[in-house]
């Protein structure tokens, strides 16, 4: 039977008091839900905890295990579907607009006395349709040029790009079509800024190679956004393989002045070779600020893991990092290895760990704690670490671990779908209440009651 907390803190009274909810239910065996619910109040230190209440059906056994990860990737796939979909809404109006524009131009230099609903513009309406588009780049200094066909883009004044959003989600060009882009954006040689979205096209090695291949004469790329993830699996999966992994990380190395990197290589059967090939090239991207990093579903295991955390070790001006590695093959080796890398990047302001659904138990998630509270510079900090095997020992040294992240304000911890009962339960909540900075705390867990 579960025993299932959740304890969320908003809103920083003082500083030496915080406000926040606590729930206690009580269960009975025979209808396995809650009967009863009891209030209490908890003092740690001077902070005072307040109750409410939260209502939910609890089950005797969880209808999925610990170790059932296909949920994980719902919330994430979501947001990719929406973003996807406003992202070409947003393209295919800014290029109608400028079509009709052209044509009323046109129709003007001609002198033409005859206009039409398909030859006239409302000036204003294009410039807000351009501005959601543009004004994500105006720090960029230029205006951004959208393709979502491959032949146009071919066929396109290549040496004079600088900003390029090239977008080719679900287009099934497969090896032979990742070639040919690769080839035009080898031509490309004034690119700043570029965003490749290349899911679920059926590309594999040989095309990421060429991709990659590219991508090291971009040499004056300062942001570069690639997506080769998969999300619908249709038959459509990219499967670049630690090849495909390898030859990126070989050609990004040449791209030294990358300040802001997004690479996205989620479900692409990479493994523990191409994690570690494609991280070792990484570190030569020294100037990186802002990485996104998503590795989910690769059967990547604790060598790669461990691999992985050294990959922006040289980073010395790295200030946010999101690494997605969950539905993986991670055990404590490899987030002892994640953590001792990790400690090392004293400038880091903003962390996003996704570990979800891997193996990892007490003893890497108590050293991963203590590696994080050395980051001292460590303001914001999401971790995700359900569905792996941590207990109350790991529990417990994960709460004193934060507990010493001085200058910690926001928290986002989910631990549920473990082995924690109530005195690790305890323990952590404990442990979270001596963070003095901490200002918006939100905290996930599922105590198991043992019988």
């Amino acid at each position: 039977m579960f025993k299932k907390l959740m304890l969320n803190t908003f809103n920083k009274v003082s500083a030496s008091k915080f406000t926040c909810q606590l729930m206690k239910y009580h269960f009975t065996q025979p209808n396995n839900h809650i009967k009863q619910k009891q209030s209490s109040l908890i003092a740690a230190q001077n902070k005072s905890f307040k109750v409410c209440e939260i209502d939910y059906q609890v089950d005797v056994i969880p209808k999925q295990s610990v170790t059932d990860t296909s949920d994980q990737y719902c919330k994430k796939t979501s947001e990719y579907k929406v973003t996807d979909e406003q992202n070409q809404t947003t393209v295919n109006q800014v290029e109608t607009a400028k079509t009709t524009a052209t044509a009323t131009t046109t129709a003007n230099n001609n002198s033409t006395n005859t206009t039409t609903n398909n030859t006239t513009i409302n000036t204003a309406q294009l410039s807000q349709v351009e501005k959601s588009e543009v004004d994500d780049y105006t720090e960029w200094g230029g205006f951004i040029e959208c393709y979502d066909k491959l032949e146009e883009f071919l066929n396109s004044s290549l040496q004079s790009h600088q900003i390029l959003h090239i977008n080719l989600r679900y287009k099934l060009i497969g090896d032979k079509g990742a070639s040919d882009l690769g080839s035009a954006l080898a031509n490309c040689t004034n690119l700043t800024n570029l965003t490749l979205e290349l899911c679920d096209n059926n590309i594999g090695a040989v095309g990421a190679s060429s991709l990659g291949s590219a991508l090291a004469n971009c040499i004056y790329l300062t942001n570069l956004t690639l997506r080769l993830n998969n999300i619908f699996f249709l038959g459509l999966e990219n499967k670049i393989g630690a090849v495909g992994a390898s030859s990126l990380g070989s050609a990004l190395a040449n791209c030294t002045n990358l300040t802001n990197l997004t690479l996205s290589l989620d479900d692409n059967q990479i493994g523990d070779e191409g994690a570690t090939s494609l991280c070792s090239t990484l570190a030569n991207c020294t100037n990186l600020t802002n990485v996104t990093l998503s590795l989910s579903g690769n059967e990547i295991g604790n060598e790669g893991t461990s691999g992985l955390g050294y990959a922006f070790t040289n980073c010395t001006n790295l200030l946010n990092l999101t690494l997605y590695l969950n539905g993986n093959q991670i055990g404590d080796i490899g987030a002892l290895g994640l953590g001792s890398a990790l400690e090392n990047y004293t400038n880091l302001s903003n962390l996003t760990l996704l570990l979800d659904g891997n193996q990892i138990g007490d003893i890497g998630a108590s050293g991963l704690g203590f590696a994080l509270a050395n980051c001292t510079n460590l303001s914001n900090l999401t971790l995700y670490l359900h569905g792996n095997q941590i207990g109350d020992i790991g529990a417990s040294g994960l709460g004193s671990a934060l507990a010493n992240c001085t200058n910690l304000s926001n928290l986002l911890l989910h631990i549920r779908s473990n082995q924690i009962g109530a005195v690790g339960a305890s323990s952590l909540r404990s442990a979270l209440a001596n963070c003095t900075n901490l200002s918006n705390l939100i905290l996930d867990i599922e105590e198991k009651q043992f019988i």
